[in-house]
């Protein structure tokens, strides 16, 4: 997994999946953490998953096996130590990083959805 790559020197916690982070649409509102959010960033690899925090998202394209050759690994890899090294909280960060490639919203999933862009590494689909 993750400790294989690296990555888990940047990781105070992870968090997968659960019945208590569903919103609609499937969407996981980092806002039920209960944590500053200037500090939390979330690997997904689907924009409905991730509409409502964007600014602390990095989509990635799907894979089953992580392995420390995973040149999409070894991207985030990258990113999280840019990240680490500098001083400007997430939300700040992501959408300014020339690390991350940065598409327009295919649809909106509500009417609170912005039309900011979505943020990732790779082929990840918006």
């Amino acid at each position: 997994g993750l400790q294989s790559t690296g990555m888990a020197q940047f990781m105070s916690q992870t968090i997968f999946m659960g019945p208590w982070f569903k919103q609609p649409v499937g969407a996981k509102d980092l806002r039920l953490l209960g944590r500053d959010l200037d500090n939390v960033v979330i690997l997904e690899n689907s924009a409905s998953s991730v509409w409502l925090n964007r600014r602390n998202a990095i989509l990635i394209p799907d894979f089953d096996r992580p392995s420390s050759s995973d040149a999409v690994l070894r991207e985030v890899e990258g990113v999280l130590r840019e990240l680490a090294a500098g001083s400007v909280p997430v939300p700040q960060f992501i959408p300014v990083t020339p690390r991350l490639v940065h598409k327009c919203p295919q649809h909106r999933f509500d009417d609170s959805d912005p039309a900011e862009p979505y943020y990732g590494l790779g082929d990840f689909t918006s």
